[in-house]
């Protein structure tokens, strides 16, 4: 328990250490230059004219990208996608029939002594 203890006033303290030279240090996350940028960003308000084009502008981007994905076309027919869920469901199916199976066959194996007859007596 004291190990315990005594790894956590470790860490702790590491840690503090690490705050206190990030704080003393000249860094993006100096508590003194991040006042000063959110400061010079807060005063930088947009106009609701200025709003307005950038939201045009996004709009534009998004209709030109909605127009991008409608143009393209998909690299495999439809005829080899359908085949290959086909596959992919059977493939499914078989690996969970053959799970449920395998996991009642252990269930009922003997050599436990517990079967599916015997824990319906018990409980």
């Amino acid at each position: 328990m004291q190990q315990n203890y005594a790894e956590i006033n470790r860490s702790n303290s590491a840690l503090l250490r690490r705050m206190m030279y990030i704080n003393s240090h000249s860094s993006n996350l100096n508590k003194q230059k991040l006042v000063k940028s959110y400061k010079e960003i807060s005063h930088v308000l947009k106009t609701s004219k200025q709003l307005h084009t950038e939201r045009e502008r996004v709009q534009d981007e998004n209709e030109k990208i909605v127009a991008r994905l409608q143009a393209t076309k998909s690299y495999y027919e439809r005829d080899s996608q359908l085949i290959q869920a086909q596959k992919y469901i059977t493939c499914r199916n078989n690996i969970s029939q053959n799970a449920r199976r395998a996991a009642y066959l252990d269930f009922v194996d003997e050599s436990y002594g517990l079967t599916k007859n015997s824990l319906s007596k018990q409980y």
